[in-house]
């Protein structure tokens, strides 16, 4: 009889082993494929975060180039207002004529630098501050055009001040290459 109890001792003891081992296996296995599955979708959602990173980078600098490419178009008339070139009604009725309809650009420019880009802000802060001293030449010299005066003493400052946006343009352009070349 005592055969029969180590028998069935026996017969349990390696029943509970097989039943313990294949749980530990069936763990084991279901833990490496979730693991390799969630690695898989990390580099997944990782791509495609990069993918619209890039994205939004070049439609940020196509934007900014095509924003900066209006504003020196809408400007540089004004220098032959201030040669007497033109009147200040011809530099409005050139303005009016090469400007673009679309007038979000300054908005989606700003909007994708706040979301995606937000370390290239003070190069985006120094166009807005260049672009600020330019307009306040350009009030002075309609103010001053308004009088009747000569515009010819707005002349350098204008030319300089335009030449500051075209340069902070340049370097905001830069700094978004360079985001661009980082991702």
């Amino acid at each position: 009889m005592d055969d029969f109890w180590n028998t069935v001792l026996i017969a349990l003891i390696s029943s509970a082993s097989v039943g313990f081992f294949t749980l530990a296996g069936t763990y084991m296995s279901t833990r490496a494929s979730l693991r390799a599955i969630s690695q898989q979708f990390d580099l997944k959602s990782e791509a495609e975060h990069l993918s619209l990173l890039r994205s939004r980078g070049e439609e940020l600098f196509e934007t900014t180039a095509i924003w900066a490419n209006n504003l020196f178009s809408h400007n540089i008339s004004l220098i032959k207002v201030m040669n007497n070139e033109i009147s200040y009604n011809d530099h409005l009725d050139l303005s009016i004529n090469s400007s673009t309809s679309d007038n979000r650009g300054l908005m989606r420019i700003e909007m994708l630098i706040d979301v995606y880009f937000p370390n290239i802000r003070e190069e985006y802060e120094a166009i807005l501050d260049a672009r600020e001293h330019l307009n306040n030449i350009t009030f002075k010299h309609k103010v001053a055009y308004k009088n009747g005066e000569d515009g010819i003493r707005f002349l350098k400052l204008f030319q300089d001040a335009l030449k500051n946006v075209e340069q902070e343009a340049e370097k905001l352009k830069l700094s978004i290459s360079n985001e661009l070349k980082s991702i």
